[in-house]
């Protein structure tokens, strides 16, 4: 008896049984099966199934977070913590970071920024970063290799380079538009001594201001407008003087001759040592940023305050409270 049957290769075989006496009066049952190739009748194995890739866990929920505005947010980075941030009127930003390192970038309308050029300016941290009034010049200042170096912004390159004996600590540009001397003032960190050096030129001091200040000078400002330059010291002296052409004495296109009209006293008087200092671009007002957390306004051309902003943490728990924090 013969049987054909399919094996899993899909080539067919055949059994065939026979029966036989064993002696012992046992039938004994044998089987022989034969392969027999079958091209014609052979099935092609079936396809292996497609390995699926691993996937990311919640990978749908990170895909929704996505942002799909036509703007957002970019990161753009710097190797160590930024120091210093400037924007120029010639649409550059300028970054400092606390390793030395300078970079470039150009602002895009409706786009963002672009990077530009990077430079590693010094060996430690900038003690002050600081750009002309047109933002055509920038200079930067180490007080530890003491060191200042001045870039041409349009150009992005460095072009000349100062070292002092002194630390240096702050720097200032105290040219106006039409000067033929791009004048930059530079503090010494260890006395009340400013200098004004030519920025395209060498170490030689063109001024010398020796007895504005008794101590350091820790903030240095310049308003093109009225040719008026401001200057703090760590005790909160703070002093008005001119640029190049009116010889770096008192200003006069101020409304005042004696400070004791002014208000310029005032962080002598209440022991807090400015932090920052900004001018606005007209030259009109100023604001300090305090060690007590205040923010004050003056006007420049009187030296009066006229607007205090409590920025404490206790005054916002305090605003919080009232409003009961939007809820």
């Amino acid at each position: 008896m013969s049987n054909i049957v399919e094996n899993n290769s899909g080539e067919a075989e055949t059994s065939q049984c026979s029966i036989h006496d064993a002696g012992d009066g046992a039938d004994l049952t044998s089987f022989s099966t034969h392969k027999i190739s079958r091209k014609e009748d052979a099935i092609s194995p079936e396809p292996k199934k497609l390995r699926n890739d691993p996937t990311l866990k919640y990978e749908r929920v990170y895909l929704r977070a996505i942002p799909k505005a036509s703007q957002y947010e970019k990161s753009f980075m710097h190797r160590d913590t930024i120091t210093h941030v400037l924007a120029t009127e010639k649409d550059f930003i300028v970054t400092a970071s606390q390793d030395g390192h300078l970079k470039f970038w150009k602002k895009k309308h409706n786009e963002g920024i672009e990077f530009v050029k990077h430079f590693r300016c010094h060996l430690k941290e900038f003690s002050d970063v600081t750009v002309n009034h047109n933002g055509s010049l920038i200079a930067t200042c180490c007080t530890q290799d003491r060191s200042v170096k001045v870039f041409d912004v349009i150009n992005f390159d460095m072009i000349n380079m100062f070292k002092f004996e002194f630390n240096p600590r702050i720097v200032c540009f105290v040219h106006q538009g039409s000067d033929l001397v791009n004048a930059l003032a530079v503090s010494d960190a260890r006395s009340g001594n400013i200098i004004v050096v030519d920025s395209n030129g060498n170490n030689e001091p063109i001024y010398l201001l020796d007895k504005l200040h008794q101590r350091p000078v820790i903030l240095m400002q310049y308003a093109a407008i009225p040719d008026v330059t401001i200057s703090i010291d760590d005790m909160g002296m703070i002093e008005y003087w001119s640029g190049t052409k009116s010889n770096y004495e008192f200003p006069t296109s101020v409304d005042f001759k004696y400070k004791m009209d002014t208000d310029l006293y005032e962080f002598c008087k209440i022991k807090q040592i400015p932090r920052s200092m900004s001018i606005s671009p007209n030259g009109r007002i100023f604001a300090i940023f305090a060690s007590n957390c205040f923010i004050y306004i003056f006007n420049l051309l009187n030296g009066k305050i006229i607007l205090k902003l409590d920025e404490t943490i206790e005054k916002y728990i305090q605003m919080g409270n009232e409003t009961k924090f939007g809820i």
